[in-house]
């Protein structure tokens, strides 16, 4: 059983709110059978930047992007977690109709780290507590409940750190492929 097929559906239909979140992070883009692959997160990022870019563009925001050097391999479901990634630059460029900057940055420090910043008005405080919330039915947050559910089911960690200056900063942590086998008759 790997970590999507963890919550069987019996008991993911008996929570109204979260059972809908699980249920569509669950069952959407992977054919059955499908396993899980070598995803290269700087391909991911670069792509995920490039579909943002003409709205960006029409907004006035100047998307940054920044990839490592090394390999950010993950293993996982590519589109998954391009659904994850481009939610939170989706949700950057919500809160600045009139122009600021939206970073995206990728780095292997061991683990692969992606970074998703905006320069706007960051998340009032009152909204951290609920920020997570997949009953939370003021749809703020724009699919966070289920980029979180997308982390955590690839062993990473997601969270939410204030700009200094203003902004939002979403830092999301997964676990590094190791080395590559391409053949094992060597």
């Amino acid at each position: 059983m790997d970590a999507f097929s963890r919550f069987p559906r019996e008991d993911v239909t008996r929570h109204p709110g979260v059972g809908r979140t699980l249920a569509r992070v669950t069952a959407i883009g992977v054919p059955r059978g499908a396993g899980p692959h070598w995803v290269d997160m700087r391909w991911l990022c670069q792509t995920v930047a490039d579909g943002l870019a003409d709205r960006a563009r029409k907004q006035g925001v100047k998307v940054d992007l920044t990839l490592c050097a090394s390999s950010a391999a993950v293993i996982g479901y590519a589109d998954r977690l391009y659904r994850a990634v481009r939610r939170l630059g989706r949700n950057a460029l919500d809160v600045m109709p009139n122009g600021g900057t939206l970073t995206i940055r990728v780095d292997r420090i061991p683990y692969v780290l992606i970074e998703v910043c905006d320069t706007g008005p960051g998340i009032a405080p009152e909204r951290l507590a609920k920020l997570w919330d997949a009953d939370d039915r003021m749809r703020q947050g724009g699919g966070l409940p289920a980029t979180r559910v997308t982390i955590e089911a690839h062993h990473g960690y997601i969270w939410y750190r204030p700009q200094l200056g203003g902004g939002s900063c979403f830092q999301i942590e997964l676990p590094a492929a190791g080395p590559r086998i391409e053949s094992l008759a060597s």
